[in-house]
């Protein structure tokens, strides 16, 4: 399948090459055994680790794949393996722990004699797999100033129209009394804007005293909580035009999207 081939012979070596550093445990699944950025001339290598891996690769100082073990073929984790190819010089190997193995070392001697081990083993690809771009700091949104609901001016009180005395006549003619102008409905102290935006967009405001927006509030949270009645009255108070006795504005719980509680007090 090759026009280079690279023959692993197992050898059953108990006698550990020399080792340095501290030991890092990897498995399951696949692994990466990293050399460095300028390899590593390997001629032969030890496992150190329990069970079985299969799907041994190794790869050039490019990230070129140029040798593979047949695919599924079992392997142990704790002897020596013979380079009988030409190419030494390796960037990284990769190889598949089955279950319930660990890899955690790899000691070589190279062609010259030199020895040497990695504990670089990881499941990360240090060939292909780029460093993680640092994620930038978002800056902070200055929160927005509130501008304060202005308070509604009490309406003014109208003065009673004089009654004009007509001059006497041979046939004195009787003057109309003129009816009097209902004074509106005078506010309490202690009053609040409740303004209600409903799911389909539309938003009420009311003038209310703060008997009757507390009162609001406390059936929205009971219903809130799956107590009461589904639906709140609101007496419309000197919004009431017509010739009724009182009018009052139903809303429903379930079409309430916000609302919103402006307390001010008058003078």
């Amino acid at each position: 399948m090759r026009k280079l081939k690279l023959l692993l012979a197992l050898v059953l070596m108990f006698a550990a090459l020399p080792v340095q550093g501290a030991f890092a445990s990897v498995g399951p699944g696949t692994v990466y055994i990293d050399f460095g950025s300028n390899g590593q001339d390997i001629a032969n290598f030890k496992f150190t680790g329990t069970g079985t891996g299969t799907d041994l690769k190794f790869f050039d100082i490019n990230g070129k794949l140029f040798f593979s073990t047949p695919v599924g073929s079992p392997m142990p984790l704790s002897g020596s393996f013979i380079n009988a190819h030409s190419i030494y010089v390796m960037r990284y190997m990769q190889v598949t722990l089955n279950a319930g193995a660990t890899l955690t070392n790899v000691s070589w001697t190279s062609s010259t004699g030199s020895t040497g081990n990695t504990t670089n083993i990881s499941t990360t690809n240090p060939f292909l797999d780029p460093s993680p771009t640092p994620t930038a700091t978002p800056t902070a949104t200055p929160e927005p100033t509130v501008s304060p609901t202005p308070s509604p001016s009490p309406t003014a009180t109208p003065e009673p129209t004089a009654t004009v005395t007509p001059t006497p006549s041979a046939t004195p003619v009787p003057t109309a009394t003129p009816k009097p102008t209902a004074t509106p409905e005078q506010p309490s102290s202690d009053r609040a804007l409740l303004t209600v935006t409903f799911i389909n967009g539309t938003e009420k405001e009311y003038d209310l005293p703060i008997a009757e927006v507390e009162a609001f509030v406390n059936w929205y949270d009971a219903r809130d909580a799956g107590r009461g009645p589904g639906s709140f009255a609101i007496d419309k108070h000197t919004n009431n035009k017509g010739p009724f006795k009182k009018r009052k504005d139903y809303v429903v719980f379930d079409k309430i999207l916000t609302f919103e509680v402006s307390e001010y007090t008058t003078t």
